[in-house]
């Protein structure tokens, strides 16, 4: 019998909009499991002056949550995806824009 939880890679592309970045990883911090999985946050800064990587490190300073930060600086949504697909570990793939704010139960799939 395998135990293991599934894993959740939710992906962000950002690009020079610190502020909604800051609330959209509060709100993914917040995501309910219901403990029958895992997930983790790769962000794919698509700034090449690196403009989301302050919020990402002080958050990353309190925050629980598995994070990676990579940078596309060539300024193109489908590159920034692809690098974040890149980082993306587990079974699935989640995408949302930074400048969304997902339910808690976004992730949350019931049986």
């Amino acid at each position: 019998m395998n135990t293991e939880k599934d894993l959740i890679t939710v992906c962000v592309c950002t690009f020079r909009r610190p502020g909604l970045l800051q609330k959209l990883l509060h709100a993914l911090e917040r995501q309910t499991t219901g403990d029958s999985f895992a997930y983790s946050i790769v962000i794919a800064d698509n700034d090449v002056h690196e403009s989301a990587k302050a919020v990402v490190s002080a958050f990353t300073q309190h925050s629980l949550l598995s994070i990676v930060y990579c940078v596309e600086p060539r300024q193109n949504i489908a590159l920034a995806r692809n690098l974040a697909i890149k980082y993306a570990k587990g079974n699935y793939i989640a995408m949302v824009d930074d400048d969304e704010i997902p339910k808690q139960d976004w992730l949350f799939i019931r049986k």
